[in-house]
C-alpha cells in the first residue's frame, strides 16, 4: 500500500510539475518528492528492522517454550517417581505393621509377659566389655572411668569414616600384607587381648 501510495504521489508531482501555472514551484515539489523519498526509506528500513526484531523474538519464544516442555516433561517423571515412592514407602508400612503384629502375637504366646526387649543403636559399643577387662586391671572407681575413656575411644574411631584398624603395606612387588593400624596396637596391648 505504502508503494502504490508513493506512486500516486509521484504521478501527482508529475503532473503539477508539467501544467506551466507550476512550472516555478518545480523546485520545491522536487525536494519534497526527495524529502517524502527519504521517509519512506527511513520508513522500509524501520519495517526491515521491526521485521527482524519479530523473527528473533520467535525464535526466542520457540526456544522458551523448547525449555518449557523438557520442564514439564521432567517434572512428569518426578511426580511419577514420587507416586512409586510413596507406594513402596506404604508397602514397607504395611509390612512393618505386619511384622509387628506377629511379632506381639508371638511374644504373647510365650507366656512371659516380663520379657525385655533391647535395641542398640547403629554404630553404638556395649561398653560391658570394657567395664570387664578395665576391672580386671583397676581398682574401684578407677575401672569404671578407664573403661568410659576407651569405650568413647572405640565409639569415636568406628564413627570416623576414615579410620581403619588394618594397614595394607606393599611387601613385594603388587603383593600387600594386612597389619594391625597403631592406634589399635596401642588400645590391644592397653587391654593385653
Amino acid at each position: 500500500m505504502v508503494k502504490s501510495l508513493s506512486q500516486v504521489i509521484h504521478i501527482a508531482f508529475q503532473y503539477l510539475r508539467g501544467s506551466p501555472q507550476n512550472q516555478t514551484d518545480g523546485n520545491k515539489i522536487e525536494m519534497r518528492e526527495k524529502e517524502f523519498e527519504k521517509r519512506e526509506k527511513e520508513l522500509e528500513a524501520s519495517l526491515d528492522e521491526l521485521k527482524l526484531q519479530v523473527k528473533a523474538s520467535k525464535c526466542k519464544i520457540e526456544e522458551l517454550t523448547q525449555k518449557l516442555e523438557d520442564k514439564e516433561e521432567k517434572l512428569e517423571s518426578l511426580e511419577d517417581l514420587n507416586q512409586t515412592l510413596i507406594i513402596k514407602e506404604r508397602r514397607s508400612n504395611d509390612e512393618l505393621q505386619e511384622a509387628r503384629k506377629e511379632l506381639v502375637n508371638q511374644l504373647k504366646a510365650t507366656g512371659n509377659t516380663r520379657a525385655s526387649i533391647r535395641y542398640k543403636r547403629m554404630g553404638e559399643l556395649d561398653s560391658k566389655p570394657f567395664q570387664k577387662e578395665c576391672k580386671k586391671r583397676f581398682r574401684g572407681e578407677e575401672a569404671d572411668v578407664k573403661a568410659t575413656e576407651l569405650c568413647s575411644l572405640w565409639e569415636g574411631n568406628v564413627r570416623d569414616s576414615n579410620w581403619f584398624p588394618f594397614v595394607n603395606i606393599e611387601v613385594e612387588s603388587n603383593n600387600y600384607k594386612e597389619i594391625i593400624n597403631e592406634i589399635t596396637t596401642w588400645v590391644m596391648t592397653f587391654l593385653k587381648l
